[in-house]
């Protein structure tokens, strides 16, 4: 007998009793695999310390395995915050990792005050660490559209020395901005066609190797102007371990709480309420729906705590999700998503940066060039990596009905009836009607009694008289399958999945027992813009200001041959620019590299 079965969502086989725990250790064999499991370091190439308002905040996150100091294979979901002073929290993203490293970005809008900010990294798993494992870095942002700048700003006028305008200052011995006209690491090298170059030229950059295999591993590289004012002190990766004074997780006993690592994805909790007694229950299946084009649609079960626990490693682009529990009486129950955990701020030291009013027109200048730069960005976008979706979970025997090939009835069971074969409509003992699929073709009267899974856009339609009247005007295609599903601890008998024209069933939906919730979900991965100025489009970019301070930025460079070249423009700015390359080799050890180059 052929089967189908949905793809659940499991963690390790080595955890499997903790598919769906609570955090809490119950006995001595979970203590031993919490302990088993190594601790993890984060690191995070950041493109600058100090924006200004209408900047880009670019960031690569690398996450390492504590004892091997390979990059981890534990967590597949990493977190990064941007934190005030105050302990206000400016930005909190999400970022899936693959093999352990990550991307984002962020842009400052102007309802960010100028102040002094940190930059957190870490995972859930880092949270269980015996010390604070966050890794920090300061960011000072500079709004200048705000009147008061009291948190930023200094009157003394020997505090001067904040400015930097010209090279004398700028090759000065401070440890904060100090330019090295060569940063030389003995695994890899940068090397510049030129030392100076022209405005809007091409700059070539050969990247080599010097160590042979041992320099081959996964990179970052940032093209950046260097600030003429002095910015909060960068980590790098070379200095990246004595970040962190441990490594080890917290010693646990029986009954003590953790935060589970995310193994598998991302992972979304929450817990299941009896609304009449007010008691959590356990032992009952949730579905969760993630609402955009890819349907994403998965199942589990609250655990003795009423906890359950949804591992989602898809790509998706939907901000909503819709949850039910599976039960003959649904709005019997509420459910309640568990928010982010908030880390603890405290303890942070901040960096300390000022500006002066000799500053004025420095900070003037870069803004009107933002601002110019951001009118243009629709003719020089990132854009979002091809997300890989997994096929349908209901694999590819399905028959399909495409309803533009048919005669359009009115509703959706007058469709079944006319159109759809191997389907129909009947009333059960409550006298509701429901939906029906006759069984696999060798055993067409398999679980007669039997209900099939009914889907729109991907939710889960549990009272199927929602969409027996449903106009099929708004529906683009049916999908039907024939063979029995597992789902969770049910048995159904095939698969009714309709497609709407718009992808906007979800809108419509009113039952009392859906609830419809906004996800924290992972930053999508970006293609970011490469300007390039070439002699076939000159009469479409001549016209087009050019203002960059990032010439480049190439999060994801991996070195896998003993030579490899990078292009990029310079822009219409003039000034001293920093290539940056940051990163580990392929056995885990840190590499940072500069190159100064001029444009005139």
């Amino acid at each position: 007998m052929k089967k189908h079965v949905f793809k659940l969502v499991v963690i390790f086989c080595i955890v499997h009793h903790f598919s769906y725990a609570q955090h809490i250790l119950k006995d001595s064999n979970d203590v031993a695999w919490y302990m088993s499991i190594p601790q993890e370091n984060v690191f995070v190439h950041h493109n600058t310390s100090l924006l200004l308002t209408g900047e880009y905040l670019y960031y690569r996150l690398y996450c390492f395995n504590s004892n091997s100091n390979k990059l981890s294979e534990v967590s597949k979901i990493g977190y990064v915050e941007l934190i005030a002073e105050n302990g206000a929290s400016i930005f909190k993203h999400k970022i899936k990792l693959e093999k352990g490293r990550g991307q984002g970005d962020y842009f400052v809008p102007t309802s960010v005050p100028s102040g002094n900010y940190k930059l957190l990294a870490y995972t859930q798993w880092m949270r269980n660490g015996e010390e604070n494992l966050f890794f920090s870095s300061d960011i000072s942002i500079v709004n200048p559209y705000r009147g008061d700048q009291s948190e930023i700003f200094i009157v003394d006028s020997e505090s001067k020395n904040n400015l930097n305008n010209d090279s004398k200052n700028m090759n000065s011995s401070s440890s904060t901005n100090k330019v090295s006209q060569n940063q030389i690491d003995d695994r890899i090298m940068i090397s510049p066609n030129s030392k100076s170059y022209a405005n809007r030229s091409k700059v070539s950059v050969v990247i080599k190797g010097l160590s042979g295999i041992n320099s081959l591993g996964n990179y970052s590289v940032s093209v950046r102007k260097i600030d003429t004012i002095i910015k909060p002190i960068m980590p790098i990766a070379t200095n990246y371990a004595s970040l962190y004074s441990s490594t080890k997780s917290q010693n646990k006993e029986v009954n003590d709480e953790i935060f589970m690592p995310e193994f598998k994805g991302e992972m979304i909790t929450g817990k299941i309420i009896d609304k009449r007694t007010m008691n959590i229950v356990s032992n009952k299946d949730v579905t969760l729906s993630i609402i955009n084009n890819e349907s994403i649609l998965d199942i589990t079960t609250t655990n003795e705590n009423g906890v359950f626990y949804f591992h989602i490693n898809a790509d998706y682009n939907g901000d909503e999700a819709i949850l039910q529990v599976l039960d003959e009486n649904p709005e019997n129950y509420n459910i309640e998503i568990n928010e982010h955990q908030a880390i603890e701020h405290q303890g942070l030291n901040f960096n300390q940066f000022k500006i002066t009013s000799d500053m004025k027109d420095l900070i003037l200048e870069r803004s009107i060039n933002n601002q110019i730069q951001n009118g243009y960005f629709s003719v020089k976008p990132d854009t979002v990596k091809t997300m890989v979706s997994d096929p349908p979970f209901y694999g590819n025997h399905q028959d399909e009905y495409l309803l533009d090939d048919y005669t359009r009835f009115p509703t959706v069971s007058e469709t079944v009836i006319e159109v759809i074969e191997h389907a129909w409509s009947r009333k059960n003992k409550a006298g509701h009607k429901e939906l029906i699929v006759r069984g696999r073709e060798f055993d067409p009267y398999f679980g007669s009694e039997l209900l099939p899974v009914v889907l729109v856009d991907g939710i889960f339609i549990q009272n199927h008289e929602d969409i027996l009247e449903y106009e099929t005007k708004k529906v683009k295609s049916i999908n039907v399958l024939r063979d029995e599903y597992y789902y969770g601890s049910q048995i159904y008998k095939g698969i009714i999945s309709m497609t709407t024209i718009k992808g906007e069933f979800h809108n419509e939906l009113s039952e009392k027992y859906l609830s419809k919730v906004k996800l924290f979900k992972p930053r999508l991965r970006k293609h970011y813009f490469n300007q390039s100025y070439m002699e076939a489009t000159k009469s479409e970019t001549a016209r087009i200001p050019d203002y960059r301070q990032q010439l480049l930025w190439m999060p994801e460079f991996v070195f896998n041959t003993n030579e490899k070249r990078i292009e990029f423009f310079t822009s219409d700015t003039n000034g001293i620019f920093e290539i940056t390359l940051e990163g580990f080799t392929n056995s885990g050890e840190p590499v940072s590299v500069k190159e100064i180059i001029t444009v005139k």
